[in-house]
């Protein structure tokens, strides 16, 4: 199972265009700001997108050391600090996957002669019902409209 929240320690390092961030356990997870308030933010950020990549290319997520060792350069220009990130705010892929599914005949031909996208109705009512607006009687309801509907088209 995916967790939640993850944290990940952070090398920056001030350079002379701005602040360069790297992270130690994650090869090629890097990113820059001009301020550290901006490095902080895009480091929280490039965090999430690397790690949300991982997951949905199927790869599992590499261990966080979590171990309280912060190191500062002696001129200041480098520093560790771990940044979090909420992985719930990154899991909104755009990605299409393709689902076959069955409906009744009767509804096809109605659903074809208002032009329905499919997909977009597929996931409209997906996220309704993810998020609990369906209520069950309300469902009856606008099944036995469509069915009433359905069968008129037909006679």
């Amino acid at each position: 199972m995916t967790p939640k929240r993850v944290a990940y320690r952070a090398v920056f390092k001030r350079e002379a265009n701005g602040i360069f961030v790297t992270f130690p356990e994650l090869k090629g997870c890097m990113t820059q700001g001009e301020t550290i308030e901006d490095a902080i933010f895009m480091a929280r950020d490039a965090l999430g997108l690397f790690l949300i990549k991982r997951i949905e290319r199927g790869f599992d997520l590499p261990p966080a050391n979590t171990a309280f060792v912060f190191e500062k350069s002696s001129d200041d220009s480098t520093f560790t600090q771990f940044i979090d990130v909420d992985l719930r705010e990154y899991v909104h892929s755009s990605k299409p996957v393709k689902k076959t599914l069955s409906i009744p005949e009767w509804l096809n031909a109605i659903a074809e002669q208002h032009e329905i996208n499919y997909s977009m109705v597929l996931k409209k009512a997906l996220i309704r019902h993810l998020m609990n607006e369906v209520d069950e009687e309300s469902l009856k309801e606008s099944e036995k409209y469509l069915l009433d509907l359905g069968l008129a088209y037909f006679t």
